[in-house]
């Protein structure tokens, strides 16, 4: 039976009671009536509602010395890695808890043997192949904080995006898109322990005040699981996208990103889509310390694959037009029939890069044409029977989807695209192979594109312009993106 009461007396305080609610919406909870109740409830089943000043409360990650784990598997004599299938099922567990996924991906589970065993890992899995997973599973599986070192404030955001959407809160990334107070905030929510995933640029690393916060957090008891430097191919001179802020980055990661036990080392992701054997080599050398913590033959884990069943590659030849030389043959006495001299100066280049910008526009209406014819019978036939030859595998695919739907009017607008495009270009504006020029020229066909660039030399209307068509194209409102590399380097949109 329920009874109101307007004030409740002596029999009632001394009463004991199943289940007791104490309700009081308008006022604030304190922690004394949240502890102690003036009313007797059996198996302390008492409740207090009440209003809260903030609909999220601090909470402190608490640090301690680094686990290492049983191996996941072993490495058979040809280099292969067998999974230990009952250690894989307990690690499944925490994957489908807390990312919800179902199973992992090639290559991601050799990685994660090694950095839950603490030792260092270079990474090279393919481009939407689940790199960011590796790292960030293991850190939840480690009492310490992790600090990774990302090239572009696109790829932090999106990773930061990514583990929030995961319901990972305990996140945040450092870098000048935000205010001077912010970054403070940030900095110091960091060294209180408030935060398991710090994303920073390597020049932060660099920073005499970002370092004296890292050597405060040790002294006050923070202490650090894992390293991470993402696009690890960065470090070396000998790569397309060498930064000089990479140079000693290893070394810096050693010297002021502190694990508990100062006997040990800080251990160190390296994470990469690919990388030549020149760069791995600098790779190597830089995640050792220059030598001072040696690195195992295993260190390297490969899964680069890019000859795969549902991929078709296509290499187009585009025809360049060149000026003829007007100082050839001004006499006419070479036969008119022999092919003559063109002209080649510094325009050379801009005439080759006007003639792919013009074959581009000319070319994707034919794309579709292309897709297809590609998914008739004796096409996906000879695509199964060439792949099975390649890899010496009989030709039983199952139920292998190589098809797509192809839309009858691709360039029209619609509210929803089921299928999307990437045209990448080198560089951001003023070519004619730039992202603005290949925008501004196929939008006189096309209805809705998307730009991208991971850089804008501070721009900031250009990056919230490159960040709205990033989310439109991920939500299907856009059929085709032109971009720079960056856009490999955020979220797979799969």
């Amino acid at each position: 039976d329920a009874h109101v009461v307007a004030e409740c007396d002596d029999r009632m305080r001394s009463s004991k009671y199943d289940m007791v609610v104490d309700m009081a919406v308008l006022g604030e909870i304190d922690e004394a009536r949240a502890s102690f109740s003036e009313f007797r409830a059996r198996n302390n089943c008492y409740f207090v509602v009440g209003r809260s000043s903030s609909v999220r409360s601090r909470r402190t990650i608490y640090t301690s010395d680094v686990i290492e784990y049983e191996p996941l598997g072993s490495t058979d004599g040809f280099g292969r890695f067998r999974e230990d299938e009952e250690m894989l099922e307990h690690l499944r567990y925490f994957l489908n808890l807390l990312f919800r996924k179902e199973d992992f991906r090639p290559g991601q589970v050799p990685i994660l043997n090694r950095a839950l065993q603490n030792k260092n890992v270079i990474g090279l899995l393919p481009t939407g192949g689940g790199k960011s997973l590796t790292y960030q599973l293991a850190s939840m599986l480690q009492p310490g904080v992790t600090l990774v070192i990302d090239p572009l404030r696109a790829l932090m955001q999106d990773q930061y995006a990514g583990l929030a959407s995961a319901g990972i809160d305990d996140c945040t990334f450092i870098n000048s898109t935000i205010s001077d107070k912010e970054k403070d905030e940030r900095l110091s929510r960091m060294e209180a322990s408030e935060m398991q995933f710090v994303f920073v640029s390597p020049e932060r690393l660099c920073m005499q005040s970002f370092r004296n916060r890292l050597s405060t957090m040790h002294d006050l008891g923070v202490y650090f699981a894992y390293g991470v430097i993402d696009e690890v191919h960065c470090v070396s001179e000998w790569g397309h996208d060498f930064r000089f802020s990479y140079l000693h980055l290893g070394r810096n990661l050693y010297s002021f990103v502190h694990t508990k036990n100062d006997s040990g080392h800080l251990t160190l992701f390296g994470l990469t889509a690919t990388a030549s054997f020149d760069v791995l080599a600098d790779v190597e050398r830089e995640l050792s310390g220059d030598g001072a913590y040696p690195l195992d033959a295993n260190t390297v884990v490969r899964h680069e694959d890019t000859d795969r069943l549902e991929l078709q590659y296509k290499v187009e030849r585009v025809p360049v037009r060149f000026e003829a030389d007007r100082n050839y043959d001004t006499r006419h006495v070479v036969d008119p029939s022999l092919p003559r001299a063109v002209r080649l100066s510094n325009s050379y280049h801009d005439s080759e890069r006007a003639s792919k910008s013009e074959y581009l526009a000319l070319h994707l209406r034919d794309v579709f044409d292309e897709i297809e014819a590609l998914q008739q019978p004796d096409s996906i036939e000879r695509i199964k029977s060439r792949f099975a030859e390649r890899h010496n595998v009989m030709n039983e695919f199952g139920g292998a989807e190589l098809t797509c739907n192809v839309p009858e009017n691709p360039f029209g607008k619609s509210d929803e695209y089921g299928y999307g495009g990437i045209v990448f270009c080198p560089h951001r504006a003023n070519t004619p192979i730039s992202v603005m020029h290949n925008a501004e020229m196929l939008s006189e066909s096309i209805a809705d594109i998307g730009t991208f660039m991971g850089s804008s030399d501070g721009d900031e209307d250009l990056d919230a312009r490159s960040f709205e068509s990033l989310e439109l194209f991920k939500q299907n409102k856009l059929p085709l993106m032109v971009a720079t590399k960056a856009f490999l380097y955020v979220k797979p949109l799969l």
